[in-house]
């Protein structure tokens, strides 16, 4: 748990830049990763230090508050209307 905006005499913690002893608290995320039907793992590698959301296909429409940028990697006509959506919302796609 952190207080944002609060200075402490120990740098135990940084709040979304820098590095403290005991690690980074990051903000909220702003990014969302569309699950597809055949392994990620390269792309999940890649954001290890960057904060997402998973995005179940069934459920992204309900789970995309908030989020600027839908990662995808798939391209079903399912998937297709999910990301039209979200573009239409005013997201950034980007595959």
């Amino acid at each position: 748990m952190g207080l944002k905006g609060a200075s402490f005499p120990y740098p135990c913690f940084s709040w979304e830049t820098g590095e403290g002893i005991y690690g980074k608290i990051l903000g909220e995320e702003k990014i969302g990763v569309l699950l597809s039907d055949h392994p990620m793992d390269d792309l999940l590698e890649k954001l290890r230090f960057t904060p997402y959301r998973v995005l179940y296909k069934e459920f992204a429409n309900q789970d995309w508050e908030g989020l600027d940028t839908i990662i995808f990697d798939e391209n079903s006509p399912y998937v297709k209307r999910i990301l039209q959506g979200f573009q239409a919302a005013g997201g950034r796609i980007v595959s």
